[in-house]
């Protein structure tokens, strides 16, 4: 619907009391069009659809200070321009367009259509006002689509022209060069002002007035011996980049492909170039390399060869050919109806057949060949004949049965090795039994001993000390055989894994060792921590090493214990880091040693296998840990786990 201006009439002498019940009918919700009148440049009156269309109430509007207050900026001048005309009783020609400012703050295109009235006995200006803005939206969409579609075309025809400047293989460079660098302002948004260079090493291809302007596009390429490309495209004066920049985003896609088009050119006129030079070399290059080759007609017969396949293969198996020769003739028969079979094969389907076959002597020697049929073709496609590839393979073929001999051995080797180890493995077990029963009795015959000796009168003070060593001793071999009972029997459990909850289990080794400890813990975790393991044995690696991190930074004024924990790559990795005694990293690898101690018992209390039984666990679940610290600066143990 447009607004016409023979669509409202007035005259100066008709009052608002004569209209305003003509207007009243007019506001009905469901109008289509906005009914106004202003007055001082203040609305007077509305109807509901032009409060509608300016997103208030109509209170609202006849609120409003002045009606530029709800047109857009750009519209001002051109607002107040007609507003004057229309109270100088110039009718409209025809209804004008705007941009109005809802109350949203949104703006919307309108076109509007006004008389001269009077309201109150005062001047005044009348008219509607209708919604264009979804037709104007489409009015711009499809004048975007056309100029879109314009310089698509003007950019195809670029690339297709450039196309057919380099297929012209007979031409010099320089000339295709020289072309295709006129061609390229064609391409861009404005050709009039637009100029180009090729660039390649020193030598340059230019548009008439080229130079160095202050918008331009750059694409460089690399070009062999080491020679670089570059196309500049620039525009002569400074283009707007209100909105895509000077360049439109598909002509930069443009440029990069020119350069890739003129790279491939380049770069393939350089190695015609070469095989041109190099053609004298091709036979001596044919004849003195390590693979045989013999071309035939697709009728079979010879037509050429190289000396490797006169020496390595004909020779070999007393084969005599001479160019000519219709080759099946001159094969064993025992090798001839597979090998025509492929040939045929080859002919037929066009494809390239590999496959091994072995010959005999005459002193019944077998010799290997790795045999590759190849079909030759011309321009268009049709087979000429057939390239035969014969490379002898006799020696990878000893050297693949010795190794096989030799995979037997070593799979012998490895039960062997395997039966010592489970035999190792029981002999441990009876040890470690020995230790849990023989060695104990006698240690609780020594306490006891001890205790006896302890209640004797008239012991000095000495013998007393040495006595009270004696029980610390046997405490702490005591602590020591069941450490290693400990060790012995994390390594022979069976996993009963389910999916565990780290972070949980974190706090809760956390709350049970917070009676014997006091220290600052952090548990810096922002994610879940799933992970499938044995929650017995998980439990023993967190508790052991959370209290070592505790025990070791007990003496620091401040003590800290942090925990940081993460998945990624499919696993899990746990941190726990105190600032206590810390270590020497140089020991570092003896951490995880069975009773191996880098503090004395004096210092800290424990025998060293705490971090033993732990490096087991995380082994056993498929994990690994480590360590790193610094003395008196303290220590991070870390350690990792499979999430599945």
């Amino acid at each position: 619907m447009r607004l016409k201006s023979k669509d409202i009439e007035a005259d100066d002498s008709i009052n608002s009391s004569h209209y305003l019940p003509l207007l009243d009918l007019s506001s009905d919700e469901k109008s289509l069009v906005g009914i106004y009148v202003i007055q001082e440049k203040k609305f007077v009156y509305t109807n509901q659809r032009l409060a509608d269309i300016f997103g208030y109430e109509r209170g609202e509007l006849l609120k409003i200070q002045s009606i530029l207050d709800v047109i857009s900026s750009d519209y001002h001048e051109a607002t107040q321009k007609e507003y004057q005309k229309r109270l100088d009783g110039i009718p409209n020609e025809s209804a004008h367009e705007l941009m109005i400012i809802r109350k949203t703050g949104e703006t919307r295109w309108v076109e509007i259509l006004g008389i001269k009235t009077s309201f109150n006995d005062k001047p005044a200006v009348a008219g509607f006002l209708l919604d264009i803005h979804h037709r104007k939206r489409l009015e711009i969409e499809r004048e975007y689509t056309r100029f879109q579609l314009r310089e698509r075309i003007k950019e195809l025809t670029t690339l297709y022209k450039t196309g057919r400047l380099v297929q012209q293989e007979e031409r010099a460079s320089d000339e295709v060069l020289t072309e295709i660098v006129n061609i390229l302002p064609t391409g861009w948004q404005y050709p009039e002002i637009t100029e180009a260079r090729i660039s390649i090493g020193e030598r340059y291809f230019e548009t008439m007035e080229f130079k160095k302007f202050p918008q331009n596009q750059v694409a460089t390429f690399d070009l062999p011996d080491n020679l670089r490309g570059e196309i500049e495209v620039g525009y002569k004066q400074m283009m707007s980049e209100e909105f895509e920049g000077a360049f439109l985003a598909e002509e930069r896609n443009l440029i990069n492909m020119l350069a890739e088009i003129i790279r491939v050119y380049l770069t393939r006129k350089h190695e015609r170039d070469i095989l041109k030079k190099s053609e004298a070399n091709l036979r001596t290059i044919f004849d003195h390399t390590e693979v045989g080759y013999l071309l035939l007609t697709k009728d079979l017969n010879i037509v050429s060869y190289n000396r490797p396949f006169e020496v390595e293969y004909a020779k070999s198996v007393d084969l005599k050919i001479k160019e000519g020769d219709y080759l099946p003739d001159l094969l064993p028969e025992k090798n001839r109806d597979n090998l025509l079979i492929q040939m045929n094969t080859v002919l037929d389907s066009t494809n390239i057949i590999s496959y091994e076959t072995v010959y005999s002597t005459a002193q019944d020697e077998d010799i290997y060949f790795w045999i590759t049929i190849i079909p030759v073709k011309n321009l268009e496609n049709s087979i000429l004949g057939i390239c035969i590839s014969a490379q002898n393979i006799t020696d990878r073929k000893k050297m693949e049965a010795e190794l096989a001999a030799y995979n037997v051995k070593l799979e012998k080797e490895v039960e062997r090795q395997t039966m010592e180890l489970k035999i190792a493995n029981r002999e441990l077990d009876t040890f470690n039994y020995s230790i849990s029963h023989d060695i104990r009795i006698p240690l609780r015959a020594i306490e006891m001993f001890s205790e006896v000796v302890k209640g004797t009168d008239g012991l000095s003070e000495k013998h007393l000390e040495l006595m009270y060593k004696i029980d610390t001793c046997t405490t702490q071999m005591r602590n020591m055989i069941s450490s290693l009972l400990e060790f012995a029997r994390v390594g022979k459990l069976s996993l009963k894994k389910e999916m565990v909850d780290m972070h949980a289990m974190i706090n809760e080794c956390i709350g049970g060792l917070s009676g014997e400890y006091s220290a600052t813990v952090n548990v810096l975790v922002d994610e879940p921590l799933i992970v499938s393991a044995d929650p017995v044995l998980l439990r023993q690696v967190l508790i052991n090493l959370l209290s070592n991190a505790f025990k070791y930074s007990s003496k620091k004024k401040k003590p800290l214990v942090e925990i940081v924990g993460k998945t990624a790559n499919g696993f899990l990795e746990i941190q726990i880091r105190d600032n206590g005694a810390g270590f020497d990293p140089e020991f570092a690898d003896q951490l995880f040693l069975p009773f191996s101690r880098l503090h004395s018992a004096s210092e800290f209390e424990g025998n060293g296998a705490g971090l033993s039984i732990v490096e087991r666990i995380i082994s056993r679940h498929g994990g690994k840990i480590w360590a790193e610290g610094k003395p008196g600066k303290g220590a991070t143990f870390s350690f990792i786990l499979p999430v599945n």
